[in-house]
This record gives structure tokens, C-alpha cells and sequence, in this order.
């Protein structure tokens, strides 16, 4: 073996002393260079991990927001409908009663008119009576002033 070593030239000393070199730099590049390397993929692999279950988390928690926001919505129109149908009912209610209200002021209006002109008329009458026998005085004192 050493005669193959001298026809190529290689020194065992030196070759022994390069691959002891060469250890040390395996074990200096692995203990400085490759385990914080491997600590830092690590710590990345952990951080993108937690990545996506946030962003798993956020997915759900967004559709859950639509479908609690589309709940609300619907819950929303229907008590909108049934306080619209509440606001119509009341003002038909109110219109009714508005209505019966003018109605009968109408009807009191109307009795009271009645009333009036009742008492027009009575006193239309008196009055025409008076004049009535005021003329016929008047006309039987004319009759009599001629004859006499």
C-alpha cells in the first residue's frame, strides 16, 4: 500500500493531517453552521405551520362571521316585515278611528245644522205670524177707514 501511496505521491502524514483538518472542519461548519440552520428550518417549518392553521382559523371564523352576518340580516327583514305590518295595522286602527271620529262630528255638525235651522224656521214662522196679524190689522184698519 505505501508503494501505491509513493507512486502517487501522497504523504500519509500529510493525508492524516488533512482528513484531521478536515474533521474539524466538518464538525466546526456542523456544530456552528448546520445545527442553527437546521434550529432556524425548524423554526420557520413551526411558523408556517402556525400560518396555516391561523389562516384555517381565519377561513372559518370569516365564514362563520358571513353566516352569523346573513342570520342577522334575515333575522333583521323579518322583524322589519312584522313591525311594517305592525305600523300598518295601527295606522288602519288610527284610520278607523279617525273616520268614526269624523263621522260623528259630522252627524253632530248635521243635528246641530238640523237644530239651527228648526229654530230658523220657528222663528220664521213667529215672525211671519206677527207681521201676518200686523197686515191684517193693518189691512182690515184700511177696510174700515175706507168705509167709515
Amino acid at each position: 500500500m505505501k508503494e501505491i501511496l509513493d507512486i502517487f505521491g501522497i504523504d500519509t502524514r500529510l493525508l492524516l493531517v488533512q482528513v484531521f483538518n478536515f474533521g474539524i472542519l466538518v464538525l466546526a461548519l456542523w456544530y456552528f453552521l448546520y445545527r442553527p440552520l437546521i434550529a432556524l428550518l425548524a423554526r420557520r417549518q413551526l411558523l408556517i405551520e402556525e400560518g396555516v392553521k391561523d389562516a384555517y382559523a381565519a377561513k372559518e371564523e370569516r365564514e362563520k362571521t358571513i353566516t352569523e352576518r346573513e342570520d342577522i340580516i334575515t333575522d333583521a327583514t323579518h322583524e322589519a316585515s312584522i313591525i311594517i305590518d305592525r305600523a300598518k295595522e295601527r295606522a288602519q286602527e288610527k284610520e278607523a278611528l279617525l273616520l268614526q271620529e269624523a263621522q260623528a262630528r259630522s252627524e253632530r255638525m248635521l243635528a246641530d245644522a238640523r237644530m239651527q235651522s228648526e229654530e230658523e224656521k220657528k222663528r220664521a214662522r213667529e215672525t211671519n205670524k206677527k207681521e201676518i196679524a200686523t197686515m191684517a190689522i193693518l189691512g182690515a184698519e184700511k177696510i174700515l177707514r175706507e168705509k167709515i
